[in-house]
């Protein structure tokens, strides 16, 4: 902490500020409408994603959860998570991005959060710089735009760190928990040579219903997400 004294005034006293939270890149930054029939068949990558719903209802699925979100409902996959989203009951809107930086493992929560009040503030923030990033605005005014969204990013994942205790629960019912399930088989047992038919014994169930459920929750086959997370 240093002082500074003033001649004829009172000395202030400053305090150092460090960053708990640094984020350096971003890959994606976009808000998108999509139809009822809207089905992204899922990917995994190496980077943070964040994915809000700003309008409709959606499910994703992120890693071994299942989640059914609203409007002011958000999910974060960790790097390597693969997600899937979908549309459950007609047209939806979302804010999706994804970055990289320093200290996200720390202070990056990872799951599905129900905005607060202040939180929908920033994301509407953020949404009023979705499309200010084109080529044909000053270099200045770019850096302004670019230095906003990391600082209103960097808000948002500290406010929902903060309270990370109280992210949502996810769909544990039914068929989301017999896919939880046999993913949770899948990531144990990465060291091996998965068959079908060693899945559906391990996991007691049948080939075409194993099929539907991966079909639904990850949009590809279980033995090419079985090789995605070898990989």
């Amino acid at each position: 902490m240093n002082s500074v004294v003033l001649e004829g005034t009172m000395s202030y006293k400053s305090i150092r500020l460090f960053s708990a939270l640094n984020i350096e890149r971003i890959y994606t930054f976009y808000l998108a409408d999509y139809d009822s029939n809207f089905n992204f068949a899922g990917e995994s990558h190496d980077m943070w994603e964040l994915a809000c719903v700003r309008h409709g209802n959606m499910g994703i699925t992120s890693g071994t959860e299942i989640y059914y979100c609203t409007k002011d409902e958000l999910v974060i996959h960790p790097p390597g998570a693969f997600h899937k989203a979908w549309a459950t009951d007609g047209n939806v809107t979302i804010l999706t991005v994804s970055f990289s930086g320093t200290r996200t493992e720390r202070f990056v929560p990872k799951g599905k959060f129900v905005l607060t009040e202040s939180e929908r503030m920033i994301v509407e923030l953020i949404e009023k710089n979705v499309v200010c990033g084109t080529d044909d605005i000053a270099i200045e005014r770019k850096y302004e735009i670019e230095q906003m969204i990391k600082n209103l990013l960097e808000c948002l994942c500290l406010s929902l760190n903060m309270r990370k205790n109280e992210n949502a629960t996810p769909d544990r019912y039914g068929s989301a928990a017999v896919f939880a399930e046999a993913v949770g088989y899948l990531t144990r047992n990465v060291d091996r040579a998965l068959t079908i038919e060693i899945i559906c014994r391990e996991c007691a169930i049948g080939k075409t219903a194993l099929k539907e459920l991966f079909n639904k929750y990850a949009g590809i086959g279980v033995i090419k997400y079985y090789n995605i997370l070898r990989v």
